[in-house]
């Protein structure tokens, strides 16, 4: 089992936002654990869970909307969670399916990462995930959201990860 280290980690979200250009925020509170088989990686596991009330863009009022019941609901839905239910390795890379659930929807998720074992106790993972954020019924507004001309369909969650036994 290995640990994420809060110091060493970033979860960083982005959508394109009319007013802003591109709104980027990074998640403060998270949890990540990994069982990581060196020998066998589809031995291998992950969970993530983001707290969505900790994200945090520097800029308090766009974090506030975010936060809100206009977009992830954070009251309603406390924890976005990723949990793996395949690993396996690639030509050039690694392969991650799971569950993603957010907003109170589940969808099956897969995406590539980058894995680097440091030595016997540390791991660094790196990774992206792109989604529509219509896909979990995140609506920003039930009129105006037509073709995500104000707010972006598309979040990308950018993560670096690194963790000890």
């Amino acid at each position: 089992e290995y640990i994420m280290d809060k110091e060493q980690t970033t979860i960083k979200a982005s959508v394109r936002y009319t007013v802003l250009g591109v709104y980027t925020a990074q998640f403060l509170d998270y949890e990540s654990t990994f069982h990581f088989d060196q020998e066998d990686i589809s031995n291998s596991s992950v969970q993530m869970i983001f707290k969505t009330n900790t994200i945090d863009s520097g800029m308090p009022r766009f974090d506030r909307i975010v936060r809100s019941s206009r977009l992830l609901d954070a009251a309603k839905y406390p924890n976005i969670t990723f949990k793996s239910t395949r690993i396996y390795e690639r030509e050039n890379d690694y392969w991650v399916e799971g569950n993603l659930d957010l907003h109170g929807v589940q969808r099956n998720l897969g995406f590539p990462f980058e894995l680097e074992v440091m030595d016997e106790e540390t791991i660094r993972a790196k990774g992206s995930w792109k989604i529509n954020r219509k896909s979990f019924n995140i609506i920003w507004h039930p009129v105006l959201d037509v073709g995500g001309i104000l707010v972006g369909n598309k979040i990308t969650i950018n993560w670096e990860i690194l963790a000890e036994k």
